[in-house]
């Protein structure tokens, strides 16, 4: 799908649109602590949440936790709520004669990006805000877009590309621009080792519920610690590659990410620097 570039003066009009009214310097409620998630912590991990609800967030969030992510689908839930009806309204008359296609991915945009900047306003943390499915194939809007993600909140937002193979390409040019990266989604060490190796993203995925439900539900076997055991071994195969060169080296990450009904919480845990002996 051929994707319209949007000029200068709109993408400006867009940031304003989406930045007005949200100030997320503002005080908030002291989070509290947990010694749950603090043995967590202590372990090497660092904690997300994973959800778009900031209701059920604001009943987890604890000092622990470092970010939120959330995506198109959990971002639906809160739309079909109604509480961006009014957004979307307004969206529509500042995109005015664009056409349809352009106006769903400004509008998808606008929305990923006004709700990580609340999720940044009540919670303080990063939020991983998701590139729209339609660029998963589009090198150069992918990185357009993402570069505007990171404008709009350049000390908050993480940009989330998907792993194909035009977000291998999309990612390393928003890396070459310092711009972080959460690049989803892998099951394996085979795919975060190759993510690791072309791309240099910031973080890395593995979806523990997933792998582990997989196998149980097709009954393959119980499903127990197969997540965590790709995760070890997405680790130990992005520490062995080693982490990017130069400035980014202190922002390789493996993230861990384990969909719950009672908790959407998610781990990240650090991996080491590039060596200089591997290429």
């Amino acid at each position: 799908m051929a994707i319209t570039a949007i000029s200068a003066d709109l993408a400006q009009r867009i940031h304003e649109f989406v930045r007005h009214g949200i100030d997320i310097h503002a005080g908030r409620p002291q989070a509290p602590e947990s010694k749950f998630w603090a043995g967590l912590v202590g372990a090497g991990s660092e904690l997300w949440l994973d959800t778009g609800d900031i209701g059920a967030a604001e009943k987890l969030w604890c000092k622990e936790f470092t970010a939120l992510t959330t995506n198109n689908t959990l971002l639906n839930k809160e739309i079909q709520t109604g509480y961006y009806d009014k957004l979307v309204a307004e969206a529509a008359g500042i995109l005015g004669g664009l056409d349809t296609k352009t106006k769903i991915l400004e509008i998808a945009f606008i929305l990923n990006a006004r709700h990580g900047l609340r999720l940044v306003q009540r919670f303080g943390g990063m939020v991983s805000v998701e590139l729209h499915t339609d660029l998963a194939d589009e090198i150069d809007a992918a990185v357009a877009y993402g570069k505007r993600y990171f404008a709009i909140c350049p000390t908050n937002f993480i940009v989330k590309v998907p792993l194909t193979a035009s977000g291998l390409i999309a990612t390393r040019r928003l890396r070459e621009a310092g711009i972080p990266v959460n690049f989803t989604l892998g099951f394996s060490a085979r795919h975060n080792h190759f993510a690791a190796a072309i791309a240099r993203p910031s973080y890395v995925n593995v979806f523990l519920g997933r792998l582990n439900a997989y196998v149980k539900d097709n009954k393959l076997g119980s499903g127990d610690m197969v997540g965590e055991k790709a995760l070890l071994a997405s680790q130990k195969e992005v520490a062995a590659f080693g982490g990017p060169r130069g400035k980014t080296r202190s922002r390789r990450r493996c993230v861990a990410r384990r969909r719950s009904a009672t908790s959407p919480a998610a781990t990240s845990t650090p991996c080491p620097p590039r060596s200089p002996r591997r290429r």
